[in-house]
């Protein structure tokens, strides 16, 4: 009888062994999708104060930019359309808009040496010329695509950009109206 209680007692040993290696791999799987988890709802950004704010503000109007930066432009081109005003960053005013089927992009702001255009294409062409007021613009382009002009006057600098279907001769009527 001995040997019988022994080998039940054995068998029942090794069943409650596994029963309870079941249960701690329960915990241990348990605890493990906890940790993952909580990583994840750490690593997910919620609450993430920094994160950075747009620069861009969208205003309504040359006068909306004007309260916000304490100037604006004095004028655009005539006959545009789709005109879309902005601030960026407290410091410079842009313009975007249409003139003639193709698309620019103008931006004012004190006097510096920053370039302000934000455009970092690369130009095979480059030029300096007067616009109607005698001050020097560099046309940075590539013909018949993308164009860039930059120049300054005794207390703003300027830039103008057109993305696509850049022309010298229309590029330069634009530069001569924005003030």
């Amino acid at each position: 009888m001995s040997t019988r209680y022994s080998n039940a007692h054995n068998t029942n040993a090794i069943i409650y062994y596994f029963k309870d290696e079941r249960c701690i791999m329960k915990s241990k799987k348990m605890l493990l999708f906890v940790l993952v988890l909580l990583a994840a709802i750490g690593l997910s950004g919620c609450g993430n104060s920094t994160e950075m704010k747009n620069p861009m503000v969208e205003r309504s109007s040359l006068a909306e930019i004007q309260t916000a930066l304490g100037f604006t432009f004095d004028s655009l081109p005539n006959n545009i359309s789709n005109l879309k005003l902005y601030t960026i960053a407290d410091t410079t005013a842009q313009a975007d808009f249409t003139l003639s089927s193709v698309g620019y992009t103008a931006r004012k702001a004190r006097l510096t040496t920053t370039d302000i255009s934000g455009v970092y294409d690369k130009f095979a062409e480059t030029r300096t010329v007067p616009n109607a007021n005698g001050i020097p613009v560099l046309y940075q382009y590539n013909p018949g695509e993308a164009g860039l002009a930059t120049w300054s006057t005794t207390d703003f600098t300027y830039s103008l950009y057109c993305p696509a279907g850049f022309s010298n001769t229309l590029m330069q009527g634009v530069v001569d109206q924005i003030q």
